[in-house]
C-alpha cells in the first residue's frame, strides 16, 4: 500500500479532520455569541460544548497509539501513563473542591484508573480491546480537560477583587453596546469596523481589556445612563422580570389585563361583599319579623320570658343586641345590624388591604388607590414598595404618559444606583454580589474561551499536517518541522496584517490598561504575555473567522452549538454617544 493510501485509511486522520471541523466551527459560533447582547449563561453554555471539544482534542493526542492497538513503548508509553496520572490527580482534586459535574469527573477517575491498567498489557491489543482503551481515553480526557478550565477560570475570577468586579459590571453592560456602534466614549468604544471579525474579538475582550483604566466611572457611566432606557424598553425580552418593554407592548400585554384583573376580580369581589351587606341592612327587620311569625309572634308580642332567647338567636346570626334590648326595639335592632355589616365591612377592608374605614367604596378609582391594591400592582410591575402611585388610566396617551414612563425612569434610576454602587457590595456575599461574580465570569470566560479554541485548532492543525505529510516522507523529524513551519507561518500571518481595530491609538490606550492590571496580579512578564494574546486573538479573527464560519455554515449545515442568538438585544440603529 503505497503513503497516501496508507495516509488515506489511517482512522486518525478522519478523527481528526472531523475534530478540526467542529472545533473551528465552534470558534466562530464562540465568537458570534461573545461579541453580541448574549447573557452570561448563553457563553457559559457554549464554553462548556468548549470544554468537551478541548478534552476530545486531549484524548486525540495519545489515540494514535491507542488505534494502532500497540502497547505503548518508551516515551509513548510514558506519554500516556503521565497524561493518565494527571487526570486522575486532578480528578481527585476536583471531587475533594466539589464540582459542578462530581458524576464526570468520577467518571474520568474510573476510566483513567482502567485505561491505566490496560497500557500495562503485553503485546499486541485485540481490534476491542484497543476501542475500549480509546474510548476510556476520550472520556478521561473530556473529565479531566472539563475539569481543568473550569478551575482555571475560578482561579482568574477569584484573583478580581471587589473593585475589579464592579468595574466589571459597568464594562460588561458596555461591552453589550459595543458591535451596535451606539457610543463612544473618549474614542475607547472602537464603533469603526465593529462588525468585522476583529471588531467582534475586540467585543469580546473589551471588559478584560478595560478593567484597568483609570476613572472608568467617567468614561464610562454617563453613556450608559443616556442608554438606559433602552435596556428596559427595546433590548429586553418581554416577560423578563426586569423588562418593561416598548409603550404599546406595556399597555397591551401588561397594563390592560392587570387593570381589567383587578376591576373584574378584586373590585367584583368586594362589591359583591358590600352589596350583599347592604342588602342585608334594608330586609334585616322584615327578616326577623318572618322568623317571629314562624313561631306565632309579632315583635310587639313576644312575652318577656321569651325575650332572653331571642336575644341569643339573634346574636347567633352575628346581630349583637344589648343585653336590655326587647324585641320590639327596631331603633336599637337596626343599629346592631348597622353594627354587624360595619364590622364585616372592616373585615372585608382588612383582608383586601383597603384601610381600616367602614364606609363602603363606591368608586372603582377610589378602589384603585387604596394601599393594597396598590402594593398589589407595584408587585406585578417590579416597583418597590411607595416608589410609585397608579391611576387606572386605560387611554395609550395616558398609560405612557402616567405609568410606562415614569417606571422606565424610575428602573433606569435603579440601574445606575445599583453600577454606581461601592465596590464591596460587589463582592461575593455583598448586596450585588451575584452581579459580580457574572460580570466577573464575562470578563474572564470569552477570551479563555476564545484562546483555548484557537489553541486547540492550531494545535490539530500541526497534527493533520504531520498526518499528511507522510505521503511524501516518513521522515518523522522532517514531516514536524515542515508542519511545525506552517502553522508557524499561519500563526504569525495575522501579526503582519494591517488591522482597524489593534491600529488605533485608542486600542493601544486599552493595551496598555489590560498588562497594567494583569501584571498587577501575575508579575510584569505575565501582564505582557497576556496583552500579546489578547492583540494576537483580535487580529487572528480577521484571518480565521471567515474560514472557520464557512465551515459552520457549508459543511456542517448551520450548526449553532445551542446558541441561536440573542433574542434581543443592542441594535446597531442609533448614532453612537
Amino acid at each position: 500500500m503505497t503513503r497516501a493510501l496508507r495516509v488515506a485509511a489511517s482512522p486518525l486522520v478522519w478523527l481528526t479532520l472531523a475534530y478540526l471541523a467542529f472545533e473551528l466551527s465552534f470558534s466562530a459560533r464562540l465568537l458570534d455569541a461573545a461579541a453580541t447582547a448574549a447573557g452570561i449563561g448563553d457563553i457559559q453554555a457554549l464554553e462548556q460544548v468548549g470544554r468537551t471539544l478541548s478534552g476530545i482534542a486531549l484524548g486525540l493526542v495519545a489515540a494514535g497509539a491507542l488505534l494502532r492497538r500497540e502497547r505503548p513503548a518508551g516515551l509513548g508509553r510514558a506519554w500516556v501513563m503521565g497524561a493518565t496520572a494527571l487526570m486522575l490527580l486532578g480528578l481527585a482534586i476536583d471531587l475533594r473542591v466539589g464540582s459542578e459535574r462530581p458524576t464526570l469527573a468520577a467518571a474520568g477517575l474510573a476510566c483513567g484508573g482502567v485505561a491505566m491498567v490496560m497500557v500495562k498489557r503485553r503485546g499486541r491489543w485485540d481490534a476491542d480491546v484497543g476501542a475500549l482503551v480509546l474510548a476510556l481515553h476520550l472520556v478521561a480526557s473530556v473529565a479531566a480537560m472539563y475539569a481543568f478550565q473550569a478551575h482555571f477560570v475560578e482561579a482568574l475570577v477569584g484573583r478580581l477583587g471587589p473593585e475589579d468586579r464592579r468595574a466589571a459590571a459597568v464594562l460588561a453592560e458596555a461591552a453589550d453596546r459595543l458591535t451596535a456602534c451606539q457610543v463612544r466614549v473618549d474614542e475607547i468604544f472602537l464603533c469603526d469596523g465593529a462588525s468585522t471579525p476583529s471588531g467582534k474579538a475586540f467585543a469580546a475582550i473589551f471588559p478584560l481589556l478595560a478593567i484597568g483604566l483609570p476613572d472608568l466611572d467617567r468614561r464610562v457611566m454617563p453613556a450608559l445612563e443616556r442608554l438606559g432606557a433602552r435596556k428596559f424598553t427595546t433590548e429586553c425580552n418581554p416577560g423578563d422580570e426586569r423588562c418593561i418593554g416598548t409603550p404599546e407592548y406595556f399597555l397591551n400585554e401588561v397594563w390592560l389585563p392587570l387593570v381589567a384583573a383587578v376591576q373584574g376580580g378584586t373590585w367584583a369581589d368586594y362589591q359583591k361583599q358590600a352589596l350583599a351587606g347592604w342588602a342585608r341592612q334594608e330586609r334585616a327587620w322584615d327578616d326577623y319579623a318572618k322568623k317571629l311569625s314562624r313561631r306565632g309572634f309579632e315583635p310587639g308580642t313576644v312575652p318577656p320570658a321569651h325575650w332572653d332567647r331571642v336575644r341569643r338567636e339573634l346574636r347567633k346570626e352575628g346581630i349583637q343586641v344589648a343585653d336590655d334590648w326587647r324585641p320590639f326595639d327596631r331603633q336599637g335592632f337596626q343599629a346592631a345590624v348597622d353594627a354587624q355589616v360595619e364590622r364585616r365591612l372592616r373585615q372585608a377592608h382588612k383582608e383586601k388591604g383597603l384601610g381600616s374605614g367602614s364606609t363602603p367604596i363606591q368608586d372603582f378609582k377610589v378602589f384603585f388607590a387604596q394601599p393594597g391594591i396598590q402594593r398589589e400592582i407595584r408587585r406585578v410591575l417590579n416597583v418597590p414598595d411607595g416608589k410609585m402611585a397608579f391611576r387606572p388610566v386605560v387611554d395609550p396617551a395616558a398609560v405612557e404618559a402616567e405609568i410606562h414612563g415614569p417606571l422606565v425612569r424610575e428602573a433606569v434610576r435603579e440601574y445606575a444606583r445599583v453600577m454606581g454602587s461601592a465596590p464591596e457590595d460587589f463582592a461575593e456575599g455583598g448586596r450585588h454580589g451575584e452581579i459580580g461574580t457574572q460580570a466577573a465570569h464575562r470578563v474572564v470566560v470569552p477570551p479563555v474561551a476564545l484562546l483555548f479554541s484557537l489553541l486547540g485548532g492550531g494545535g490539530h492543525l500541526l497534527k493533520l499536517l504531520v498526518l499528511l505529510t507522510g505521503t511524501v516522507t516518513s521522515n518523522g523529524a522532517a514531516r514536524a518541522l515542515v508542519s511545525m513551519a506552517i502553522v508557524g507561518a499561519l500563526a504569525f500571518w495575522p501579526t503582519t496584517r494591517p488591522n482597524a481595530v489593534v491600529g488605533t491609538q485608542a486600542y493601544a490606550n486599552l493595551d496598555a490598561a489590560a498588562a497594567g492590571f494583569v501584571a498587577g496580579r501575575i508579575g510584569e512578564a505575565g501582564g505582557r504575555a497576556a496583552a500579546g494574546l489578547l492583540e494576537w486573538t483580535v487580529r487572528a479573527q480577521d484571518v480565521f473567522y471567515p474560514v472557520n464560519e464557512a465551515i459552520r455554515t457549508r459543511l456542517l449545515r448551520g450548526i449553532a452549538f445551542g446558541f441561536g442568538g440573542p433574542a434581543k438585544g443592542p441594535q446597531s440603529t442609533h448614532p453612537p454617544t
